[in-house]
């Protein structure tokens, strides 16, 4: 069973926000713990200064490429969950994949930090579709996500199957980097689509991922109005027609710069 993780997040530039739940959307907030000082203190300090009640949080971290052998990963684990003063992270990720520290060696480790109830789920980010079918072997539990960049305009994981595959087997695709500003401005069925539902093209942008099954998607903002218009995109009910105009479109501007890229290569 994938793991109940909110449909639309955020991720850094600031401290997790509140939630702001809907019938049908799971009533928690998602704090990622980074190695980042925003101007309003860190994840821990910000969660401590809630005084939220940790049931109703759902805390991810992750741990970089370069302490993924066996004992670093568990040094990582520990040392994120001192920073946030708590017992337990509900999602440790692998950041990246390591070109030089085999995979097993850390998925080792990872397990014990499960076993141990350190952590309560285990995930993946950038993980090409090869090493996504490596960790769920070597994971004791399943994988919950694999974070990749994955927008209405960052296709790559429809063509090469990865998509498909974490959808088959009840993995939720996280997409990171969802909108790219140039595009939200110019793009007429993304203006058209946004101009129907009174929305914002930033929020239909969102929607359109969401929609998908298995797919949620982590936006990036440090201004509290734009995260509440993020959590907002999650109301938004495109049409099956819309959705079908927004692909369409995405589809041929994605042939249109295949085929520029390609004369221009030749």
């Amino acid at each position: 069973m994938a793991a109940a993780l909110p449909i639309v997040s955020t991720t850094p530039a600031t401290y997790p926000p509140c939630a702001l739940p809907r019938a049908g959307l799971y009533p928690l907030r998602h704090g990622r713990n980074v190695r980042r000082r925003p101007l309003r203190g860190t994840a821990g300090q910000a969660i401590r200064e809630s005084k939220a009640d940790r049931a109703g949080l759902f805390i991810t971290s992750k741990v970089s490429p370069e302490h993924l052998q066996y004992d670093d990963v568990l040094r990582a684990c520990d040392a994120s969950l001192r920073r946030l003063a708590m017992d337990y992270l509900d999602l440790y990720l692998i950041h990246w994949p390591s070109r030089s520290i085999p995979l097993d060696d850390s998925f080792r480790a990872l397990n014990r930090l499960v076993a141990d109830g350190r952590v309560k789920r285990l995930g993946v980010s950038n993980f090409d579709l090869s090493l996504l079918k490596n960790s769920q072997i070597l994971a004791a539990t399943p994988i919950a996500t694999n974070q990749i960049r994955y927008s209405l305009y960052e296709r790559t994981y429809i063509k090469n199957g990865l998509l498909a595959h974490c959808q088959a087997n009840n993995i939720l695709l996280t997409a990171y980097s969802p909108v790219k500003e140039g595009h939200l401005k110019t793009h007429p069925a993304l203006q058209a689509v946004a101009a129907a539902h009174r929305a914002s093209p930033y929020q239909v942008a969102l929607a359109w991922l969401v929609a998908q099954p298995k797919v949620i998607t982590i936006p990036m903002s440090s201004n509290p109005d734009h995260q509440a218009e993020n959590f907002r995109a999650a109301d938004l009910e495109l049409s099956a027609d819309e959705l079908h105009r927004l692909d369409a479109s995405y589809e041929r501007l994605d042939r249109s710069a295949g085929r520029a890229h390609g004369d221009q290569s030749g």
